[in-house]
């Protein structure tokens, strides 16, 4: 069987080359270009997308689900950060490759030697160090179109392997209440022991004390194969098909070591990206929702005028870390994954058969307001606030919550201290807690 694939892979290679592929080969740098430049200009749009999938995700998924979707967004932001790499550097060694091109076609006959502008004996030293002209073409020409491969079967592979775990996410949260939470459990037992099991092997089947083992081999073959058709699924035979070809044609793990700066660079690229997204708030979340404020800082989060453009409203925010006004507007957000806390409070809404859709629609958007008043509660300097709250749809992200207008005359002067909390039971269970401080300047 071995040797049938063999003698068909050889066959294969030894097959004419069509001349309409041969001219397709040689002109696939232009296509090259063309998608190198629509590329570099999507992926400048792309973290913006990213960024707004960790919004939804902030606002839709549970507290306890926020690391999984930081994953998420981690990753697909990596992807991008990694075909933003690649395709910079494609595009500035295709450039060069063009730039050989015409000076092999003004001086085809290359270095010039004698009756040159250096002395002969430098010359010859210096071309003696140097590859040829047409040489260095070929090369550049193959190195730019495995790169181009390489970024796309990268990419293809964290987009999937994210939306494969976004689809694991969207498809638990619609069925855990129906089907028993172990499935999960050994789900993600399985895919973490398949992980692990390729890991291992692959140290054990590209050491050359067992490169003709053929149980490990098999089995390095099997653990991959089930990885790839997970974190690829239909992408799985393209991706491998390039990637196979590359890594099988490589020489040694040492062509492997020219992508690590490049991945260096994603990274980097990535932090940056991160550090101008509300990506990294999924793990402040995680870590159980309560944001408070460091005594010896202020945290940007909590005061609207030190918003950048990008920010969203994820906690309680007021309009400045100084107050001189008459009023301190207060809005607390209110987030789609905080249905359930109306579930705790409040029995489900029943229409009225007899009222038009827009009358029961009115009816129990009024329902849910006065129910979500009942866990709500805002505190000036440990002084429960009883005056009223309004609901509000903020003009940032047009995010739904309640707004406060606290009257200021018996605020201190300087330091106040101001905390809302969400309870998740009448029983008093706290589910969230921000507390933060302001300063009031009395205008008189």
């Amino acid at each position: 069987m071995e040797d049938s694939v063999i003698e068909e892979i050889n066959s294969t290679s030894s097959e004419k080359t069509p001349k309409w592929l041969k001219r397709l080969e040689r002109e696939s740098w232009q296509a090259e270009l063309l998608i190198s430049g629509v590329a570099l200009f999507a992926c400048l749009q792309l973290p913006e997308l990213v960024d707004g999938l960790a919004i939804i995700m902030i606002d839709r998924l549970p507290e306890a689900q926020s690391f999984i979707g930081y994953i998420i967004c981690f990753l697909n932001l990596f992807a991008v950060s990694i075909l933003t790499t690649f395709f910079v550097i494609h595009f500035i060694i295709r450039a060069y490759w063009i730039g050989l091109i015409g000076l092999n076609s003004v001086y085809p006959n290359g270095f010039k030697i004698e009756d040159g502008f250096y002395s002969p004996i430098y010359s010859r030293k210096v071309a003696e160090m140097l590859p040829t002209v047409k040489s260095s073409i070929k090369s550049i020409d193959n190195l730019a179109s495995t790169q181009f491969a390489s970024a796309f079967s990268i990419l293809i592979m964290y987009v999937m392997m994210s939306l494969m775990s976004l689809v694991l996410v969207i498809v638990y949260n619609l069925l855990k209440d129906i089907v028993p939470s172990f499935i999960f459990i050994i789900l993600l037992a399985f895919l973490a022991l398949n992980f692990i099991s390729l890991s291992v092997l692959q140290v054990l089947a590209l050491n050359k004390k067992f490169r003709y083992h053929d149980k490990i081999q098999i089995a390095y073959f099997k653990a991959g194969k089930y990885f790839g058709m997970f974190s690829s699924t239909f992408f799985y035979k393209p991706v491998t098909q390039i990637m196979f070809t590359f890594a099988s044609n490589a020489k040694s793990t040492k062509n492997f070591f020219i992508i690590i700066p490049l991945f260096f660079i994603a990274m980097n690229l990535t932090q940056y990206h991160m550090d101008h997204s509300n990506i990294e708030l999924l793990v402040e979340r995680g870590l159980g929702g309560e944001i408070f404020y460091n005594e010896n800082g202020i945290n940007r989060n909590f005061y609207l005028e030190q918003f950048d453009e990008n920010d969203r409203i994820f906690s309680t925010v007021i309009p400045s870390e100084i107050i001189n006004d008459d009023y301190l507007k207060v809005f607390v957000p209110i987030l789609r994954n905080e249905s359930y806390l109306l579930e705790n409070f409040c029995e489900d809404f029943q229409k009225d058969k007899e009222l038009s859709i827009f009358e029961n629609k009115n009816i129990r958007e009024i329902y849910q307001y006065e129910c979500s008043l009942k866990y709500h509660k805002i505190f000036i300097n440990d002084v429960l606030y009883t005056g009223k709250l309004y609901s509000h749809i903020h003009k940032i992200g047009l995010q739904f919550g309640l707004i406060a207008y606290i009257p200021t005359h018996n605020f201190n002067v300087g330091e106040n201290i101001i905390k809302t909390q969400k309870l998740l039971n009448p029983e008093g269970e706290m589910y969230k807690e921000n507390e933060f401080p302001f300063f009031y300047a009395d205008k008189n």
